[in-house]
């Protein structure tokens, strides 16, 4: 509906007040339209106009018999984000602030409102501070990346609450696990874009890659499994040097880790590598600076030199986390999955050697 344009001045130079608390919440902004028309030397109807519009986005509240008033707050629908402990964030800035970052702007779209609760003050996933958690319940959207937050799944099915669960190939035998077929979950596979950077690895030449991987210890997640998959489908004899990096390990502390377990393996001509932290990057990049090396796409791509002796896989976290405020927003929210796959990126002018 076009309105017209005295009504549009009027309106905007209201709102402008309003937004700028030159017109406090609570205000009586006309008993009578009458008065407030005359004041503003416009016509009743353009009023009208005007205050419909203000009234649309919450502005006023008007009520019959006392006039039109200056409203106390806007309602907005809410996205709870949640995260582990403040301090911690940082560590996994490399995906989680990028999904942030794209669940913002959509939410901005819809005029949302975002929130963020850290669970667990200690940063351990099993040290929960429920208290903070308390006000969540069936009105709630929810969206949380990663099965670190599984401890806390239990709750938000018995709370009801709307949940967009971000979440790589890890593993998945957890209690609570069985409440996710009834949420939206968004799985990047980053168990294929490991099979496709170590078949990359091979195509260009590297006869005795090894791996320096966080998460690729044998009880934690299938990352060791597609190594070594995707090694034997190119090499049945080939037994790759898989070495796990422990969680929040310092770029000196993995580059120790490394040197010993090749001091371990004096036959071992290391020609290739593949990494999933900045951390085993730099250790690489310090002691075998001319070594091809793929990234697991758990950083952004801007941590990656451009140089044509680095590959990575890059998955696009930002529309991740748009993608789940659209469906905590769907009205037939449903429980399903949607995958993103990533694409493979020489770091030479960012050329994508996706097939």
């Amino acid at each position: 509906m076009r309105r017209p344009k005295k009504a549009l001045k009027i309106y905007r130079s209201i709102r402008n007040d309003i937004l700028k608390r030159r017109l406090p919440a609570g205000t009586l902004l006309a008993k009578r339209e009458v008065d407030l028309a005359e004041s503003l030397n416009v016509s009743r109807d353009t009023l009208r106009h005007a205050l419909a519009m203000l009234e649309e986005e919450h502005l006023i509240k008007r009520i019959k018999g006392k006039g039109s008033f200056i409203s106390e707050s806007i309602p907005r629908t809410k996205i709870t984000v949640l995260m582990p402990c403040a301090g911690s964030v940082s560590n996994y800035s490399g995906y989680l602030a990028a999904q942030f970052a794209g669940a913002m702007e959509e939410a901005r779209k819809h005029a949302c409102e975002i929130e963020t609760i850290p669970v667990s003050p200690t940063n351990d996933m099993t040290d929960i501070d429920w208290a903070a958690l308390f006000n969540l319940n069936s009105e709630s959207r929810v969206m949380l990346s990663s099965f670190w937050f599984r401890h806390v799944f239990d709750f938000l099915a018995q709370s009801k609450c709307r949940v967009a669960l971000i979440h790589d190939d890890g593993p998945q035998n957890f209690p609570g696990i069985k409440h996710i077929e009834k949420w939206s979950r968004l799985h990047f596979k980053t168990s294929e874009a490991t099979r496709s950077l170590t078949e990359h690895l091979f195509k260009n030449g590297a006869k005795q890659p090894f791996f320096l991987m966080r998460f690729a210890d044998e009880d934690r997640s299938p990352i060791r499994k597609d190594i070594i998959t995707a090694c034997k489908e190119i090499d049945p004899e080939f037994s790759p040097l898989i070495v796990n990096v422990p969680d929040f390990c310092t770029t000196a502390e993995t580059e120790k880790l490394l040197l010993k377990t090749l001091k371990k393996h004096p036959g071992y001509t290391p020609d290739g590598v593949l990494v999933n932290t900045l951390q085993a990057f730099e250790a690489v990049r310090k002691h075998f600076p001319g070594i091809l090396c793929g990234f697991v796409d758990m950083k952004q791509k801007t941590d990656l030199p451009a140089d044509a002796k680095t590959f990575y896989s890059d998955f696009n976290q930002p529309e991740i986390g748009m993608e789940a405020v659209r469906q905590l927003l769907r009205p037939d929210y449903p429980g399903k999955e949607i995958c993103f796959t990533a694409e493979i990126i020489n770091g030479n002018n960012n050329i994508n050697l996706t097939m």
